[in-house]
């Protein structure tokens, strides 16, 4: 490379770039000193080192290297000088500029489109899996390629609780560590175009049951982008942790004794309800109410303290996201008036359910209307591969007992999104 010539390194990845360069004096007739050897002028760069002891001297004839090294900071156009201050009177200091482009690595995008989300309690257990690339990945079912079912590592913590699984390369061979269990992952199929999604098939398409599971998706063995940069550079796998949660014997109970008003208790903190930026919308029934998020505790939902919101069950799937989202409202509140719900029987096949939610509104039609006992939990509960609504309430009311003998489900699919 000549003083004050180009040294073009094409695409990095971002993060710290070495290099080494050869300093060539075997046409000298006297030694080389290297002094001293700085950088300037830096874009999109920083934290620059030599990692070679200076001064460096070469003698006549010879050869010899210097390492150096910097951090590329984002994406895009980067450059720097390096400035060689010697003892060649002619030529110190001896300046060549590095160039080039930055590019991030490929990684897993823990958004709406990885589903189950990282951490997410689920009921009941998915028999899909979905997992969002930050780019497009090599889809032609190679080894290197997102669709190729042994870049992925599906495990169940064993008896001890907790994951020994922590890597695809350990034990490596697409086995689990120690006491985790392996499961089985069946098809994979990769949709390129953007957002970039594996949809991964597990359990020989039965729901997961009652556990701790977590995917590996493997990085260091490795997935590759189109540029053959490895998922996450090569340094890790990405995981994504979720539970099962033990299926409840009944549904919630969404009514009230008829007749009088009742007095709620206390709201413990462990089934506070939370805040969650969604209003549901029943065109037909007059309906527009807050959605708040339902806990499940070790005996189910306690749905007691809505009032006027409708109550999205934690662990079903998030609402508007892919999967089946239970929503819950009162047929007859604490007041002894007709709750928001009590005119879900009434809804049909096209009736219009809305979900309003990031300045967007989600539009469910109905589809089917069934009537299920208080312990059909599966007929409510049920795995959806697309983004369906459930909406459950009360029915047929016992004066006698003060209980509802029966839940209304009403189904309702996703037909659009403004």
């Amino acid at each position: 490379i000549p003083n004050n010539g180009t040294d073009a390194l094409g695409d990095q990845i971002v993060g710290i770039i070495n290099l080494t360069y050869t300093i060539d004096n075997s046409l000298g007739s006297a030694q080389l000193d290297i002094s001293s050897l700085t950088a300037s002028s830096l874009v999109n760069s920083s934290n620059f080192n030599v990692v070679t002891p200076l001064p460096l001297n070469i003698a006549a004839e010879a050869t010899d290297t210097i390492e150096i090294t910097f951090n590329l900071d984002a994406a895009g156009a980067f450059s720097l000088d390096l400035n060689f201050v010697n003892n060649d009177t002619d030529e110190s200091p001896y300046i060549i500029t590095l160039s080039g482009t930055g590019l991030d690595a490929p990684t897993v995008l823990y958004n709406q489109n990885t589903i189950p989300a990282n951490g997410a309690k689920l009921l009941p257990g998915p028999v899909q899996i979905f997992v969002e690339f930050s780019e497009n990945m090599v889809h032609d079912g190679s080894t290197d390629a997102a669709n190729y079912i042994g870049n992925y590592l599906l495990v169940e913590a064993g008896v001890n609780k907790v994951f020994n699984t922590t890597s695809c390369a350990i034990p490596g061979g697409g086995n689990p560590a120690t006491d985790d269990q392996k499961i089985t992952i069946n098809t994979v199929i990769y949709d390129a175009s953007d957002p970039y999604i594996a949809t991964l098939g597990i359990n020989d398409g039965l729901p997961l049951p009652e556990g701790s599971y977590r995917l590996l998706i493997c990085g260091t063995t490795s997935i590759e982008n189109l540029f053959g940069i490895e998922l996450n550079n090569g340094l890790t796998d990405s995981t994504l942790d979720f539970t099962v949660q033990r299926t409840p014997a009944n549904l919630p109970k969404t009514g009230f004794r008829q007749g009088s008003v009742t007095a709620l208790p206390h709201q413990p903190s462990a089934k506070a309800y939370t805040e969650i930026a969604m209003t549901l919308e029943i065109p037909k029934l007059g309906v527009n109410m807050p959605i708040v998020g339902v806990p499940q505790t070790e005996n189910g939902w306690d749905v007691t303290w809505l009032n006027n919101s409708a109550g999205y069950l934690a662990g079903t799937a998030f609402p508007t996201w892919a999967g089946n989202t239970v929503i819950t409202g009162h047929v007859w509140d604490a007041y002894n008036n007709p709750g928001a719900f009590s005119d879900l029987k009434t809804l049909g096949y096209g009736d219009q359910v809305q979900i309003h939610a990031w300045g967007q509104t989600y539009t469910y039609e109905v589809r089917e209307s069934n009537l299920v006992t208080t312990k059909n939990v599966s007929a409510v509960l049920q795995s959806e591969e697309f983004d369906w609504l459930t909406l459950v309430t009360c029915e047929f009311y016992n004066p006698f007992t003060g209980d509802y003998l029966f839940r209304r489900a009403v189904r309702a699919v996703l037909v659009s999104v403004k």
